[in-house]
């Protein structure tokens, strides 16, 4: 159920699912500025105060799919307890996320990945915890990198990353040609400080 006045969105819904294998519960409740004129909008969204609390068992990351440019074809599942607040352009975030049996194939160099771990909102910044990256077995068995760092978002789209990585992974193969730019087997690997 919800509202809609004034350029703000008040909703309250839920989904569960009723799969008996991995069955999902999905709820989001609060308020989120949006423009919903029939007319061509400069702003969707407007920089305006929200308050949402999301909570959810197994929401599939292909919902997220859209929003993130650069990687492609993304599935596996988030649990997540998150609550946010500030405005649209300068969210705040607070509570958790937690992402098991992530995969999903980078654009660039066509390779596709396995990744799991926690974020965790720290107000402006989403941090990430026990954050695992590997290449797919069929590309390297022991390309595996620790990440650890934050991220933060305007809008729906990252904004700024600070992020470190401690590991080796395959990032280019030599049977995916780009038609511009390098191609060729390369793996990068670090030392204990990372990069």
């Amino acid at each position: 159920d919800g509202s809609y006045a004034e350029k703000n969105l008040s909703a309250h819904g839920e989904f569960s699912s009723t799969d008996s294998i991995r069955p999902m519960h999905f709820s989001v409740d609060g308020n989120l500025p949006l423009d919903l004129a029939f007319a061509s909008v400069q702003h969707r969204f407007p920089d305006d105060v929200m308050n949402l609390k999301i909570l959810s068992n197994d929401i599939p990351l292909a919902l997220f799919d859209p929003f993130i440019p650069r990687f492609e074809n993304i599935s596996g599942t988030a649990i997540c307890s998150l609550a946010i607040g500030g405005t649209t352009l300068q969210p705040d975030y607070q509570g958790t996320i937690k992402i098991r049996d992530g995969l999903f194939q980078y654009e660039d160099n066509k390779l596709w990945y396995t990744f799991a771990g926690t974020l965790f909102g720290e107000k402006k910044k989403m941090r990430l915890a026990e954050f695992t990256l590997t290449n797919s077995s069929s590309d390297r068995k022991d390309g595996i990198a620790s990440l650890d760092g934050y991220f933060t978002l305007r809008g729906i789209t990252i904004d700024s990353l600070n992020v470190n990585a401690r590991g080796q992974l395959l990032v280019l193969k030599s049977t995916v040609r780009q038609t511009k730019g390098a191609y060729g087997n390369l793996f990068c690997s670090t030392d204990t400080s990372g990069i």
